[in-house]
């Protein structure tokens, strides 16, 4: 049987490896520091880009492409999520903005 902290282990592995290489993107600046309405932007871009694409490959050169534009590497997202996941209701709150962002086109009544 697999212990807990070993199954934790695993599961976080996994979704960092989900993530991509870990490598900054070309000409971006890992260290520096993210603001919530920016993780919420650039997480939007990129979440809007994985429902467009099916393929990995084709998401991670869209990933690069997003982060390049927005001078931003993967390690800041990483390190806002961890700098900031311990505040639960700021945590809920950012979500619900992000929910809110990416269903918006969703909910919006088609052209006539």
């Amino acid at each position: 049987m697999v212990s807990p902290a070993r199954w934790l282990a695993c599961v976080g592995l996994a979704l960092l490896a989900g993530c991509g290489s870990g490598a900054p993107a070309a000409g971006s600046a890992p260290d520096a520091a993210v603001s919530r309405e920016r993780f919420i932007e650039l997480y939007a871009a990129l979440r809007l880009a994985a429902r467009e694409t099916r393929d990995t490959l084709a998401f991670e050169v869209k990933k690069r492409e997003i982060l390049e534009r927005h001078g931003v590497g993967e390690g800041a997202l990483l390190e806002f999520a961890r700098a900031h996941g311990g505040d639960i209701p700021a945590m809920v709150e950012l979500w619900d903005s992000l929910d809110a962002r990416l269903t918006l086109p969703d909910t919006l009544d088609p052209p006539t």
